[in-house]
């Protein structure tokens, strides 16, 4: 069981920016069902019929009602830009937040596991598959016996294994 906790605390820390952003992305879709976003999306909407009704109007012929209208598009434009700015710091803030929340939860566990099963072996090996005996020495350091991985030597080699498989697949 060991070696699966590790192996999935591997994959979520080196995959951990993914996930935020799927997170975020959920999170974003319940945003656009709350009223806030509704009230942004009527701001949008009533700025598209204003631009709509000052497409219709000559400005030869109606100047005043024509700047009137622009008046009225700059003024939504503006909020538009507030509102838009103020959702976008929401977003990276609960970003950034959810990403060292998970990141100190990932750490912590990692010492957990480190500190509390320091001496269990995470899977044990034949000793005929060491060539050399400071070999099977190397990878069952903290227990001390050979042909047991320990536990430090797995997260190690799991680190290493699922950042280079992350290289692989990103470039």
């Amino acid at each position: 069981m060991l070696f699966y906790i590790i192996l999935f605390l591997s994959l979520i820390q080196n995959f951990l920016d993914q996930l935020v952003q799927v997170i975020v992305l959920a999170l974003k879709y319940l945003v656009m069902k709350s009223a806030a976003f509704k009230d942004f999306a009527s701001l949008q909407q009533e700025l598209q019929e204003q631009i709509a009704l000052q497409n219709e109007i000559n400005m030869m012929d109606n100047f005043a009602k024509h700047a009137r209208i622009q008046r009225k598009i700059d003024s939504l434009k503006a909020e538009i830009t507030v509102v838009s700015t103020e959702m976008s710091k929401r977003v990276a803030y609960f970003r950034s937040i959810l990403y060292w929340t998970l990141r100190v939860v990932i750490a912590l566990s990692f010492m957990y596991i480190a500190f509390v099963h320091r001496y269990d072996p995470v899977m044990t090996i034949d000793e005929k598959f060491f060539p050399f005996p400071f070999l099977a020495w190397i990878v069952s350091f903290p227990t001390g016996v050979p042909g047991n991985i320990g536990c430090l030597f797995w997260v190690i080699l799991c680190q290493l294994s699922v950042r280079s498989i992350r290289k692989y697949i990103t470039s």
